[in-house]
């Protein structure tokens, strides 16, 4: 009998604490909208360019992305409780800054350790796009329906 009262007891604790991992187990925020786009220069995609969508809002994370080979991308939002980005933007107003750095090669690398200097990089974009202070980009991320900017840079 104790043993029937054991094993239940068990059963029970065990399917309480899958419910309970499984709350914890949750992907972000319920609030996040998917946001994709696409960088375009000149008609073409940019591959490899950082898209930061910073928010109007005081103390609402930059959700960010870096374009793949067609210049495609989708958002991402650092997430402080499982410190990871998790897919999407929350609504609201956004400034957007994209930019595409030069990648430095090993010998520039090991020149700037050996000296203890900083390794200055270069924007391969045009320079108004870089900035929050200086960007035209603007989007609003909507709570429902698409959220698909395409962003063309002019030089």
């Amino acid at each position: 009998m104790i043993w029937s009262l054991l094993k239940l007891g068990s059963a029970a604790c065990l399917t309480l604490g899958l419910l309970i991992t499984a709350g914890c187990g949750a992907s972000g925020p319920s609030n996040l909208a998917e946001v994709t786009g696409v960088v375009l220069l000149d008609g073409a995609g940019v591959s490899e360019a950082q898209v930061v969508f910073t928010s109007s809002e005081p103390g609402e994370q930059p959700a960010t992305a870096i374009t793949d080979a067609e210049g495609k991308f989708t958002l991402g939002t650092y997430w402080a409780e499982s410190k990871e980005s998790v897919s999407g933007a929350a609504p609201g107003n956004y400034k957007v800054t994209v930019s595409k750095t030069e990648k430095p090669t090993q010998e520039q690398i090991d020149a700037a350790m050996a000296k203890s200097k900083t390794l200055a990089t270069k924007n391969l974009l045009p320079k108004k796009y870089a900035s929050s202070k200086s960007t035209t980009l603007q989007f609003e991320v909507k709570s429902s329906g698409e959220n698909h900017y395409e962003i063309s840079l002019e030089k």
